[in-house]
């Protein structure tokens, strides 16, 4: 019975809408899809059991010389009763439809368009038909597609035929009849009058021409100019020297080509421009979406210019084409159940990879209007196969030889191991469940850092599953010191937690957002930016920041800015100079710990006051840079902006440097050096020293350093047994610590004693295993 009404609705909706928006309702039907010429027939589902063509499988149907069974032939008796109820009821509708009263289906008005149609040439061209139809009425337009009204409605049941019926005849006879002709005279011209106001469209007919279709509102006028068609003769050859019987067309390169049928009997294609880029495909044909076909023998895309290479016949050679189809069975009793995916990749880029690496660059299989997952246009040889669930990792994968023509395999997903997730579960006020929640990752290991927005799988409202290969990629937790998940929810903001080796679940719990309204008092000529940093007050004193942070906001020419989106916690609240972005700039000249709560409270700085810094450096050379670093700041001058280069009078001048204490730094080829100065100050006589120990700034807990025992304000004034010298200092540190330990002379507080550092663990980031914020000093 299903079959039957979905017969019947096509048929109805085809009155109005055309043969092939019934195709794709009906999805048996066989269909035209270029006038003038036959097309090949689609399959729209895999042939039943015992049905299958001689390729095997759901792709089956007939190859290249053998005509493919029109689907209706399959219908029962039932179904034929019912098309020709359907036919009748339709034939009756639209009779009454004429017959009764028409009111407001008519196009009476008193608008005129004039126009012309001419060759290319300017030649008038007499008896071209005009034809004319109106899209914009404004006795009857609404602004129903802008409605909100029909969302979240229940559904109505299912629509009643002969109402069905009635409304698909009555837009075919209001369209009809809006409709108006006209012929061009002997100089080319024509005239419609009695036109509605609006705009209309306008389209020319002519045997042999192509127009093109114009849009004109009434009281314009409207010229067309005719182009020849073009007739492409084309010859499609199979492997073996034969001819297909019919084949699929696909005309143009780019997302959507143009679909046009060809025949053994009428070769000739007609389009409406002399050049055209052109593939086809015979055998099997099949659409698996809406741009996606397979078929058993495809071509090259062939580009032919009817000017440059003639009248034809154009040789088109189709080769096999390799068809991989991947069913998929989930033995899970997860519900609802994690939509699988399918990913192929060469085996020989396979070997000695694991599976996650190999997968993420394979090739993801488009999945068919069936389960089958589908391939085409893959080479001859070895593959390699895999399948997961939703965006985790590969679970389950198989080896596949491709020779061309179709080729199945069957994989089977098992239960889930719940161990291979990080399960997250978001909660808004008042419990309530959150959708639409965006994941990130930060992680830190010993020698690098990484953050990554791993793919989340939906498991019901407010529950969601991380892999863990995509949080932490293949090493897993090794090496790992720490890691944050930050989530980002629309119109709550962003939440972030630590997480640790071995946990399973996290629990976040978003409130009502927050905002800062930050103002800035004083002179604000130079420009402002501000931005919220999330920080955590750890239990020594110490402040971590988090990867969280709202982008910066300019501050305007009232001295406001407003920050959005916070979740309520603890925030830095950092104000800098603004770039002509409106990002800020080097390192924040104002900082102030803000405690952020639900609703919106406001943030106060008094801008800085500005200077500019001259420096005068006589004994170096032209070129050479400088940059300035605030005391305590957090980033470096140089990227943010601060620098300035020696010119022909050895001087550096730095432009609106706020006031402070800062670090003076030069680099030239001696190396980098640096002096400590206050601003405002006068010019500035850089005096050259030289670096021969290096101070200890910060030791990071559990580094090397760390566990070496060196504090904060120790001097390292030897590296095994070889006293500091700048130049070299760095090379000789890290030189023998992936293999032994190091010994360092250091000085704390006048008292001299060594301690052993190393060694770090071989292949990695030496610096970062370090884990000292050195600076250079002169004893």
């Amino acid at each position: 019975m299903n079959a039957s009404r979905l017969a019947l609705l096509t048929l109805i909706l085809g009155l109005g809408l055309g043969a092939g928006f019934g195709l794709l309702l009906g999805g048996s039907a066989s269909t035209v899809e270029a006038a003038g010429s036959a097309v090949p027939r689609f399959i729209g589902s895999p042939a039943p059991e015992g049905r299958r063509g001689p390729t095997g499988g759901g792709l089956a149907a007939p190859l290249a010389g053998q005509r493919s069974a029109a689907p209706a032939a399959d219908r029962g008796v039932a179904n034929r009763v019912l098309d020709s109820d359907a036919a009748a009821a339709s034939r009756a509708t639209i009779a009454r439809m004429e017959a009764g009263p028409a009111e407001g289906d008519g196009a009476a008005g008193g608008g005129t368009i004039r126009g012309g149609a001419f060759d290319e040439n300017g030649a008038p061209l007499p008896g071209v038909t005009i034809v004319c139809g109106n899209r914009e009425d404004p006795t009857v337009w609404s602004a129903s597609e802008e409605s909100t009204q029909g969302v979240g409605r229940a559904w109505r049941g299912p629509a009643n035929v002969e109402e069905a019926l009635a409304d698909s005849a009555r837009d075919l006879l209001s369209a009809r009849r809006r409709q108006r002709t006209a012929t061009t005279d002997g100089e080319g011209r024509f005239e419609m009058s009695g036109l509605r106001a609006g705009e209309h469209s306008l389209s020319a007919y002519y045997e042999g021409l192509v127009f093109r279709s114009r849009d004109v509102h009434a009281g314009e006028t409207a010229t067309f100019i005719g182009t020849a068609v073009s007739e492409y003769r084309l010859e499609l050859r199979l492997p073996d020297g034969s001819s297909p019987e019919e084949a699929l067309l696909l005309v143009g390169t780019g997302r959507r080509p143009e679909r046009h049928g060809w025949t053994r009997e009428e070769p000739t294609v007609r389009l409406s421009k002399p050049t055209a880029s052109i593939q086809a495909l015979a055998g099997g044909i099949r659409r698996l979406e809406y741009r996606l076909y397979v078929s058993d023998f495809t071509s090259e895309v062939e580009f032919i210019d009817l000017d440059r290479d003639g009248d034809g016949p154009h040789l088109i050679q189709l080769e096999p084409r390799s068809v991989l189809q991947v069913s998929v069975e989930d033995r899970s009793d997860l519900e609802p159940p994690v939509k699988p995916w399918v990913r192929v990749v060469e085996a020989s880029k396979a070997e000695g990879k694991e599976p996650g690496e190999v997968f993420g660059e394979g090739r993801r299989l488009e999945r068919g209007w069936g389960d089958a997952f589908v391939a085409t246009d893959l080479d001859e040889g070895a593959y390699l196969i895999g399948a997961g669930r939703g965006n985790g990792p590969a679970e389950v994968t198989a080896e596949v030889q491709l020779t061309g023509g179709l080729v199945e395999e069957s994989l089977v997903l098992d239960g889930v191991d719940l161990s291979r997730f990080l399960v997250v579960r978001c909660t808004g006020p008042g419990g309530r469940k959150l959708s639409g929640v965006s994941f990130r990752v930060r992680v830190e290991r010993a020698d690098d850092s990484d953050t990554n927005g791993p793919s989340a799988i939906t498991r019901g409202p407010g529950e969601y599953w991380l892999p863990f290969t995509g949080m932490l990629g293949e090493e897993g937790w090794t090496g790992v010191e720490s890691a944050e998940l930050s989530a980002t929810v629309e119109g709550y903001g962003e939440l972030v937690q630590p997480i640790t080796q071995g946990q399973t679940e996290v629990a976040l719990a978003f409130e009502p957002s927050a905002e800062l309204v930050v103002r800035v008092a004083g002179d604000l000529s130079p420009g402002f930016s501000v931005r919220a940093v999330s920080i955590v007050r750890e239990e020594n004193g110490s402040v971590r920041t988090l990867s969280s942070s709202r982008g910066s906001q300019r501050v305007d020419a009232d001295g406001e800015a407003v920050i959005t989106g916070l979740q309520p916690g603890l925030f830095r609240v950092e104000l800098r100079k603004a770039s002509s972005r409106g990002r800020g700039r080097g390192d924040a000249i104002a900082t102030e710990e803000v405690t952020v709560r639900a609703g919106s409270q406001e943030v106060s700085f008094l801008a800085p006051t500005f200077h500019d810094v001259v420096v005068y450096a006589p004994n170096l050379e032209e070129g050479s840079g400088f940059w300035m670093q605030r005391k305590g700041g957090r980033e470096s001058g140089w990227w943010g902006g601060n620098d300035a280069t020696l010119d022909g009078d050895h001087r550096a001048r730095f432009k609106e440097v706020a006031s402070g204490q800062y670090d003076l730094i030069c680099w030239n080829g001696g190396g980098q050096s640096k002096m400590e100065i206050t601003v405002p100050t006068g010019e500035v006589l850089w005096e050259e020293r030289v670096v021969n120990a290096y101070r200890v700034k910060s030791v990071s807990p559990g580094k090397l350093a760390d566990k070496a025992g060196l504090q904060v304000g120790d001097v390292v004034t030897a590296v095994n047994g070889k006293e500091v010298d700048e130049d070299d200092f760095w090379q000789r540190l890290t030189l023998d610590l992936e293999t032994e330990a190091i010994p360092l002379t250091i000085d704390r507080n006048g008292a001299v004693m060594q301690v052993d550092l190393g060694p770090c663990k071989p292949g990695s980031n030496a610096w970062r295993q370090i884990g000292v914020d050195w600076e250079g000093v002169s004893r």
